[in-house]
């Protein structure tokens, strides 16, 4: 039998059975070989990591579909999570709320204040339930990495470009309902008012066309590289952990506490892009009107 290698005074496959080699290819979800072999990942495994590795590791047909069924499960927590929430606080409203009625009254009043600042109280208030059910579900699925044997799927480019498609056809729905098609159209041209201006009109339109069109890939794309970044923060932390002693050593409790920041914080620029991008389409008069109705 070779002899183990210095830095392996404890083999690995006794303190981290489902740890994947850090040094692997961050991206590469897929078994080593053919035969079933440990995947290679970037966060901290999961239930459904630990159940392709062990129960069906042999059965290639049931790892793939709970790889197809792993981000939809967990959003799903984060749908019942948040449902049941919101039913238990307003079950039984009472003028005096109790604890979870005021606190999450509260939540929603410093959020409708948030909102309406940018938009004012009128559209603020008609759009309030988008941003906030967007702000809410992001926020929850970015803090469903923090639990342990769960996965955040905002770490996964296809639940991040979901959210992002969804953002960009509702503005885009609201845009062309609050201004009319050739309003829209106008507004993206950037609603020229004299001959120089029609001139350029049609260059300006593909422009604002293409930044419209950017905008459900940035956003996708921001959400998605700072919550990876997370996961794969805390996984090589708690690998190294894992690697340190034989029971674990937390090294990565400390970034716990950065996670829940940096989780809320995309969960906010999120919902604040997608409001400010309601808002640009609001008509002039129709915005100043919208702020005039606060009084």
């Amino acid at each position: 039998m070779a002899e183990p290698h210095l830095s392996e005074n404890v083999p690995q496959a006794e303190l981290a059975p489902h740890f994947a080699d850090p040094g692997a290819p961050a991206g590469h979800s897929g078994a080593q070989g053919h035969g079933g072999g440990v995947e290679h990942i970037h966060e901290v495994p999961n239930a459904f990591v630990l159940l392709r590795n062990s129960v069906f590791k042999d059965n290639e047909a049931a790892k793939h579909a709970l790889e197809l069924a792993e981000n939809t499960f967990f959003s799903l927590i984060v749908v019942l999570v948040i449902g049941a929430i919101v039913r238990l606080a307003t079950r039984r409203m009472t003028m005096v709320p109790g604890k979870l009625q005021n606190l999450v009254e509260l939540v929603i009043e410093a959020f409708d204040k948030f909102i309406c600042g940018i938009m004012g109280r009128k559209y603020g208030r008609e759009y309030l339930p988008f941003v906030g059910s967007l702000f809410f579900f992001i926020l929850f699925n970015n803090f469903m990495g923090l639990v342990p044997f769960c996965k955040a799927p905002t770490s996964a480019y296809q639940t991040t470009l979901a959210l992002g498609l969804c953002t960009f056809l509702y503005v885009q729905y609201n845009a062309i309902r609050m201004n009319g098609l050739w309003g829209y159209i106008y507004h993206l041209s950037g609603s020229p008012k004299g001959a120089v201006m029609w001139v350029f009109a049609p260059f300006l339109f593909l422009l604002e066309l293409m930044g419209e069109l950017i905008k459900p890939v940035s956003l996708s794309l921001r959400l998605f590289g700072n919550i990876m970044g997370e996961d794969i923060l805390l996984y090589v932390f708690s690998f190294l952990g894992v690697s340190l002693l034989v029971w674990g050593f937390p090294l990565q409790f400390p970034f716990f506490f950065l996670a829940l920041l940096t989780s809320t914080i995309q969960s906010l620029v999120f919902s604040l892009l997608a409001t400010i991008y309601i808002t640009l389409f609001i008509p002039h008069e129709r915005g100043e009107h919208g702020e005039g109705s606060e009084h």
